[in-house]
């Protein structure tokens, strides 16, 4: 007996859906660059110009290899004011007077090229 017409395209179907549903679960598909299926950035050195709005301090902080405490001095916030690491660039623009992301990458490419 012979399957009927509509078999082989919903067996297609199914395959390519099936894929696309266990990479995704999985953690192997990711249709954004923010980062990885942890959260975490996937770039480990960052350059600045790669720096978004829609990074952590943490992230840009993981990423640049310096420490939460200088990236929150390059953002300009206040001594002694705490902020949560997870806190997006973007955020800081209502927090923290004069602050600019673009201010703010150009700022951490002069830390980065400065030695020690």
């Amino acid at each position: 007996m012979r399957p009927g017409k509509w078999v082989m395209p919903v067996v297609a179907l199914l395959v390519l859906l099936g894929t696309y549903a266990v990479t995704r679960t999985t953690g192997v598909w990711s249709s954004s660059t923010r980062g990885s299926a942890a959260g975490h950035v996937v770039a480990a050195n960052l350059a600045p110009a790669d720096i978004k709005g829609w990074m952590t301090l943490k992230q840009v902080s993981d990423a640049t290899k310096l420490p939460l405490a200088t990236i929150l001095q390059i953002a300009g916030v206040p001594d002694g004011e705490t902020l949560d690491p997870q806190t997006a660039l973007r955020d800081l623009e209502a927090s923290v007077p004069g602050f600019s992301v673009v201010d703010f990458r150009a700022a951490v490419e002069e830390r980065l090229a400065r030695p020690g």
